[in-house]
């Protein structure tokens, strides 16, 4: 299963998807979404890269190993599961009207994703992320 972006209310704030580390790996290699974004294609470019390629090192060696090899199936875990808590945490926001733009592009970025590489190229389960 895909990665769920299905945001509930929580009465008890965020729930497990809470980002610990300063500057993350998408932000570090220039990925931007909304209304301070990069164009769709630079964006698509920018993903491809980074399944493809060898990463640079951007925090602590135990993040680093959180992605991967370069076109595995933990690479495309991480970058899914990446981009739908963002999608998540920005939905639970109370001013996610704010970021609808960014939820819009994360959303097509996942489903760029989730057509491009792993229905093609894996045969694995995908863990449900509600």
């Amino acid at each position: 299963m895909w990665p769920s972006t299905h945001a509930p209310a929580s009465k008890h704030g965020f729930n497990g998807d809470v980002f610990f580390y300063r500057r993350g790996l998408l932000s570090y290699v220039g990925y931007r979404v909304g209304q301070q974004g990069i164009s769709k294609n630079t964006r698509l470019q920018i993903l491809d890269c980074v399944f493809h390629k060898n990463l640079p090192r951007v925090d602590s060696p135990e993040y680093m190993e959180e992605w991967g090899d370069p076109k595995t199936a933990a690479r495309l875990k991480k970058l899914a599961e990446t981009l739908a808590a963002l999608i998540r945490n920005a939905k639970r926001r109370a001013n996610s009207n704010n970021l609808s733009e960014a939820i819009s592009d994360w959303e097509a970025d996942l489903k760029y994703l989730y057509s491009k590489y792993y229905i093609d190229w894996f045969d694995f389960v995908w863990p449900p992320n509600e």
